[in-house]
């Protein structure tokens, strides 16, 4: 919940603090990205990341239980980078121990 008076559509804050917070998003390449008002006709709840690709189905969606503010619904969407391992997993349970304790027994 922020309590802050900022124009989201042109990124603009109305005062000192709210400059100084829209300042600190960009710099560290911060996107908001909630467009609807949260409550009554402002935005106040946020949801902030590093690219806005990384959001899909963003929806704001009707209060729950006795809350004022509105919720956002949204979906992450990121991916994990595979990485290549040289060690052998052995699939123990695929093997064919009946078999093999017959053959053990032939050995002398």
């Amino acid at each position: 919940d922020f309590n802050m008076q900022v124009d989201w559509e042109n990124q603009v804050g109305s005062g000192s603090l709210e400059k100084e917070f829209m300042e600190c998003l960009q710099d560290v390449f911060l996107e908001q990205l909630v467009v609807e008002p949260t409550k009554e006709q402002a935005i106040l709840d946020l949801v902030i990341c590093t690219e806005a690709d990384l959001s899909r189905e963003l929806k704001v969606k009707e209060p729950l239980g006795s809350s004022d503010h509105n919720m956002i619904e949204f979906t992450l969407q990121f991916e994990r980078e595979k990485l290549q391992s040289d060690v052998t997993v052995l699939q123990l349970n695929k093997g064919n121990y009946k078999d093999m304790r017959e053959e053990l027994a032939r050995v002398d």
